[in-house]
């Protein structure tokens, strides 16, 4: 999984996945939480103020009782995790490739996307790119390649894993 960005017609990206495009030439961020910048991102399907106010809640909490310095909100109320074309997703995506966000925190990983392979390449993109990634109610994080997730999600990524790594393997070969 060479290429992420946007313009890939990679079977890995399809154009749906919104990922900044200059990645490739991208400075790895320090590993300290001091100098690494957060954004929160908040997203509701349906536009619901109360919801989205409680995931701001929860989501400043976390970061308050870390002490992890947060840039910015990223909000999108009323846009489907189907899609990554939503504006929040949009402006955070261009402030990571601005390096401006070096770290993501979300209540749970489907505020990212519904999609199980989709979000499994934004976890892979995070990892290439030293972005850290925080999902509070899911318990998992990703940086340097540690996962640290439920069994389940667990599990589940190493099946993706193995699938995809031997659909690269077949398509090496023919």
């Amino acid at each position: 999984m060479n290429d992420l960005n946007r313009n890939s017609s990679s079977e890995y990206n399809s154009a749906r996945i919104v990922l900044p495009s200059s990645h490739a030439n991208l400075k790895a961020p320090s590993q300290d939480h001091e100098k690494t910048s957060f954004a929160l991102y908040c997203r509701s399907a349906y536009k619901n103020k109360l919801d989205i106010e409680k995931q701001i809640r929860v989501l400043n909490k976390y970061a308050d009782s870390k002490e992890l310095v947060v840039h910015n909100v990223y909000i999108d109320n009323g846009y489907s995790g189907m899609s990554f074309q939503r504006p929040g997703w949009i402006k955070l995506m261009a402030d990571v490739d601005t390096r401006k966000i070096t770290g993501i925190i979300v209540t749970d990983l489907f505020r990212i996307c519904r999609n199980r392979f989709d979000l499994y390449v934004f976890r892979e993109y995070c990892i290439q790119q030293n972005i850290k990634c925080i999902s509070v109610n899911d318990i998992m994080s990703c940086s340097d390649g540690e996962m640290n997730d439920l069994p389940q999600d667990r599990c589940e990524m190493m099946l993706v894993d193995l699938i995809l790594g031997s659909l690269k393997e077949r398509s090496k070969t023919t």
